[in-house]
């Protein structure tokens, strides 16, 4: 009898362990310029697979000084603007670091997405947790491309929406120059990079299969 329960407490065991196996939990990494569809893409996470997200904007909300508002800098030059960006983000890093830790910590899967995560802060997650990191940095390099997203975009969330050619256009030049630092950065770190084309839809689900 004693040994029946033994093996049957065995059996248990390796059930629950292949099971365990078979379920990893999963920190998802949505890096990269603004504008890009970051958000939509972790929206489609939650849709098809019931994960979780928040964007590093609300973290970034309860750290005074680290927001920046376009419409108080779009005056700047393109370059003073990616720093400034790069600044907030650099602020916002140990808020970050701190959050992640903790959200690893719970098991369950969960994205985090947001113009302020670092490649260097993703590449050094995914170095000690290896096995529990997918990451995907979206960037745009193309102008033209950058303002027809931007252009396209007609969601009732979306603040630059009726916003001014000139500042579609400062937009724009932000979002490529702050893309073309964030992937020379990320290809730095091993990343993954994806950069938009003019199909969004197509977009989505080469971004999806890259977060698999």
């Amino acid at each position: 009898m004693e040994s029946t329960e033994k093996a049957r407490s065995e059996v248990g065991c390796r059930a629950f362990c292949i099971n365990s196996a078979k379920l990893p939990h999963m920190m998802y990494f949505i890096g990269g310029a603004p504008r890009l569809g970051k958000s939509i893409l972790a929206t489609k996470l939650l849709n098809d697979r019931g994960i979780s997200w928040l964007s590093t904007d609300a973290l970034c909300a309860t750290r005074r000084g680290a927001d920046m508002q376009f419409s108080n800098v779009m005056h700047l030059e393109t370059a003073q603007i990616v720093q400034r960006q790069f600044n907030s983000a650099h602020m916002m890093a140990e808020t970050l670091r701190q959050f992640i830790e903790k959200q690893l910590k719970t098991q369950d899967d969960f994205t985090l997405e947001g113009v302020h995560l670092l490649p260097t802060l993703v590449g050094h997650i995914q170095k000690i947790r290896p096995t529990e990191v997918k990451n995907v940095f979206v960037v745009s390099t193309d102008k033209n491309l950058a303002l027809l997203g931007l252009r396209a975009d007609m969601r009732e969330e979306n603040w630059m929406r009726g916003a001014s050619e000139e500042m579609q256009s400062a937009m724009a030049d932000f979002v490529v120059g702050y893309s073309k630092e964030i992937k020379r950065q990320a290809e730095e770190e091993g990343l993954a990079v994806f950069e938009r084309t003019e199909n969004f839809q197509k977009d989505v689900e080469a971004m999806m299969r890259l977060l698999q």
